[in-house]
């Protein structure tokens, strides 16, 4: 006894009450009455006390004794495979046992008295036993069962369950009366009809060997021993004109006799229909619907499905065939949350998560839905896997139960997506409302935050440029003023950061038209015919002033480190070209630079050479947008690689990852580089844009990469001043040589030449006057035959500067004709210190090429 008791969930007085009612049903229907059940429960004197009585006939004392002889199982079903209540035939055991173990009591009324059960223990054998003691002789109408639990063994969440199992009771068994009273609480439910329960024999079918073996050894145990062709009468399909083999009594048989005759019987009879099972229908379902609080019936859905399962004996290869029959409905409700009614054979589950957890799993209904769902599984091979009956094997009837589930809710299932989806799209706006209203309130503090920010700024800027400047004396950088300066904004409540502080630097630039600091160099620049690499600042741009006719194009590079190699390969010199470096996208200064070279010289031409990618398209835009300052604009020659060499060329791609998506550049791409970028979704917020970097180049195939794009835009030719131009550049000259008082002699035999001669000639000034006149005799330059002489010696040799052609040609002139020291060292002179002006030279080069009486000066 102790074993079963081991079992038993004792702190749940639920299943006390549920085997009550069981047993009472099961005894008014064996006796044909129609049922009528009384429930009550109640706190009395300090105990909790369940009472349960019915219209049966009850029990005599007989039979009372048989229940409760431990030593024996008296149950009726445990061993019989038929669609019952009860399948362990435990039912009276565990409602004796549980209150008795607990310290409780149990007392039993009928019209054979009432009598009181207890328990007593031999401390020898360790035995435990009930003792039934009558306490009274007077008869009572019906059979009533009361039991008592010590109050410490109730629970409040108790008095939930208990309605859940009365209103269970209810709904699986509409042919029965109830009447309940819960603490103080009643409720009555009238009969709604009438049930179809199987009251057939059941087919051996039912049974597998081991199990109609067990059923013969039960006959035999009670002392029943029938001959083998009475007791196969008890199947369905078997009569006393069945022919039966084997003959003589159940005892005598051997267990192959038993097989042979159960292998007969399967033979040559029939399993009835599943549908035979009985059911409760949909009739009563709609009226147990009826009387649901708030059931919306208009929704009411009914749904019946059977199945059979044959399996295997795990002791036997003889197969056994389970029927399930599957009863589900379901009706919205108009308030409240879901109600889950789950019965077994006209029973309810003591533990109807089963159900729940299908709902919950593969419906996704909680117990907030306003749904009932109504599931009855008839079954005579339902097995409970413990004695409290908590538990049962339902994975025969799972495809069965889903299915009828499938059926009832789907219109449900299909209004509550509806109505997901609806509140999921409000909340979804809600919430992006409420997110947008947020970041509108954190940007509207941001921008007072920052509008006091700058007031502050504004009205102490003057101060921080006067700490860093020496009261105007020296231009200094922003970070030093930003330094100074943030001092000054603390102490008014002003935090500030660098990025902010130099966006209002540069507002207030703009509001001023000046700049009031220098700027870090970013870039740099190298002039043709310049070895020198200069970093690009502010002092820089303020300083820098583009000489004339030195060059009439820039290239500006994203990539400072391919500089080097146009460096080295001299494209500088060889296309009187100007190199700016910069370091991706470009700086204001770079921009003022460029400006100011276009002012200066107008026919130049600023190309961009930039990677085959987005941000190179970005740095080519950028050159050209108006200057902040002073609103210059300059136009900006791609020479970029595009798409359609990269495809020519069969350059490797890669591909970039992008914080953001590129929407501003998408509108002017083509279709073409649309399809070349290959702008996707990546991971995240991240996106994802093919691209070809000018790295892929070797340094040669990028020299002459460059050399022909160059040539497919015309950049070929060298800067040649005007011929207007050379003449006033040498007369120029030639008006500086007029004063010998300017000529520096640094040859000393020259030098004692002049000295001498100024002594011969006493009339000094008619000598200067002289030499004037023959200097302007004969140094009559012909500009458009100066300019031909250059051009010609230019054709021979494009490699070198036009400068260094006129040095050469100067020098050959030196050689060639008999020149005085005097005006010898003053071209010398001249070539050092102007060796950079080509216009100059150009006059000198006139100058020799037409002194062919130049010795008359001299003598």
């Amino acid at each position: 006894m102790r074993s079963r008791l081991a079992q038993i969930d004792t702190t749940g007085t639920g299943i006390i009450l549920k085997e009550l009612i069981d047993n009472a049903l099961d005894a008014s229907e064996e006796a044909g009455l129609h049922p009528y059940i009384e429930v009550g429960i109640e706190l009395y004197c300090g105990a909790l006390r369940i009472r349960v009585r019915d219209s049966g006939p009850g029990m005599d004392i007989f039979t009372l004794k048989k229940v409760l002889d431990v030593d024996k199982y008296a149950g009726s079903k445990t061993f019989f495979r038929r669609p019952t209540r009860g399948a362990q035939g435990n039912a009276l055991m565990t409602v004796f046992s549980i209150p008795l173990v607990l310290g409780g009591h149990v007392i039993i009324s009928s019209k054979f008295g009432v009598y009181d059960i207890g328990l007593e223990s031999d401390p020898i054998s360790q035995d435990t036993h009930f003792l039934l003691n009558q306490i009274s002789e007077a008869e009572h109408t019906g059979f009533s069962i009361e039991v008592g639990l010590p109050v410490e063994y109730w629970f409040e969440a108790e008095k939930e369950r208990y309605q859940s199992i009365l209103h269970g009771f209810a709904a699986f068994n509409p042919h029965a009366s109830f009447s309940f009273e819960i603490f103080g609480e009643v409720w009555k439910s009238d009969a709604r009809g009438e049930i179809r329960r199987y009251l057939q024999k059941e087919p051996i079918h039912w049974y597998s060997f081991d199990e109609f073996r067990e059923l013969v050894y039960t006959y035999l145990r009670e002392g029943i021993d029938p001959t083998v062709k009475e007791f196969l009468q008890r199947f369905r399909g078997v009569s006393r004109n069945t022919k039966i083999n084997v003959r003589g009594h159940l005892s005598q048989a051997s267990e192959e006799e038993l097989r042979c005759v159960y292998e007969e019987v399967k033979k040559s009879t029939k399993p009835p229909n599943p549908q035979a099972l009985g059911g409760i229908g949909r009739t009563c379902a709609f009226e147990f619907m009826k009387a649901v609080p708030g059931a919306d019936l208009s929704t009411f859905k009914f749904k019946s499905t059977e199945r059979v399962v044959i399996s295997v004996d795990d002791k036997s290869t003889h197969l056994k065939e389970t029927p399930y029959l599957i009863e589900a409905a379901a009706v919205e409700l108009k308030e409240g949350g879901r109600q889950a009614y789950l019965g077994i054979n006209n029973s309810p589950a003591h533990n109807p998560e089963l159900l729940e957890r299908i709902l919950g799993f593969q419906y996704d209904i909680n117990f907030r839905d306003p749904v009932l769902v109504f599931l009855h599984i008839i079954s005579p091979g339902l097995e409970y896997q413990n004695y409290g009956k908590t538990e049962f094997e339902y994975s025969g009837a799972l495809e069965g139960i889903l299915e009828a589930l499938e059926r009832v809710l789907k219109e449900y299932l299909e209004k509550k997506r509806k109505v997901e989806d609806r509140l999921r799209r409000e909340q979804e706006k809600e919430i992006k409302e409420a997110e947008k209203a947020m970041k509108k309130l954190a940007r509207e503090e941001k921008e007072k935050r920052q509008q006091r920010i700058k007031e502050i700024f504004i009205a102490t800027i003057d101060e921080a440029l006067k700490l860093t400047s020496d009261n105007g004396r020296y231009t200094p950088p922003i970070r030093q003023v930003f330094y100074k300066h943030r001092p000054i904004l603390q102490e008014h409540g002003a935090e500030i950061d660098y990025a902010y502080y130099e966006r209002l630097f540069k507002e207030e630039e703009e509001r001023r038209g000046v700049r009031l600091a220098n700027r870090e160099a970013r870039g740099g620049i190298i002039l043709p015919r310049s070895g020198e690499w200069v970093q690009i600042d502010t002092r820089f741009l303020n300083e820098f002033e583009p000489p004339e006719w030195e060059f009439n194009k820039v290239l500006y590079i994203e990539k400072r480190g391919f500089i080097d190699y146009l460096i080295q390969a001299e494209i500088h010199n060889r296309y009187d070209m100007v190199l700016v470096g910069g370091q991706g996208y470009s700086t204001w200064d770079n921009r003022a630079l460029l400006a100011k070279i276009v002012e200066k010289v107008p026919s130049c031409k600023i190309f961009c050479l930039h990677d085959c990618d987005i941000d190179g398209i970005e740095i080519k835009n950028t050159l050209e947008r108006e200057h902040y300052i002073d609103g210059t604009k300059i136009e900006v020659i791609d020479l970029g690689l595009i798409p359609k060499e990269a495809i020519e060329r069969k350059l490797p791609r890669e591909t970039q990852v992008r914080t953001k998506r590129p929407k501003k550049i998408l509108s002017q791409l083509s279709e073409d580089e649309r399809r070349f970028f290959n702008i996707r979704k990546g991971k995240g917020k991240s996106w994802l844009v093919d691209r070809v970097e000018l790295n892929v180049f070797s340094p040669g195939e990028f020299i002459a990469w460059v050399g022909k794009k160059l040539r497919g835009f015309g950049v070929t030719e060298k800067v040649i001043p005007p011929g207007n131009l050379i003449r006033g550049h040498t007369d120029e000259i030639l008006a500086r040589k007029r004063s010998l008082e300017d000529i520096k002699i640094s040859d000393p035999e020259l030098d004692n030449l002049i000295i001498e001669l100024k002594h011969l000639f006493f009339d000094f000034d008619g000598f200067k006057a002289s030499i004037e006149r023959e200097w302007n005799r004969t140094f009559r330059v012909d500009q458009e035959e100066a300019k031909m002489a250059v051009e010609k010696r230019l054709k021979t040799n494009p490699q070198n500067a036009g400068e260094m052609h006129l040095k050469k040609l100067s020098k050959k002139g030196l050689r060639r004709s008999r020149v005085s020291g005097e005006l010898r060292l003053e071209i010398l002179k001249c070539s050092t210190q102007t060796e950079r002006y080509s216009v100059k030279w150009l006059a000198f080069s006139r100058v020799l090429l037409k002194s062919t009486k130049i010795e008359k000066i001299t003598e």
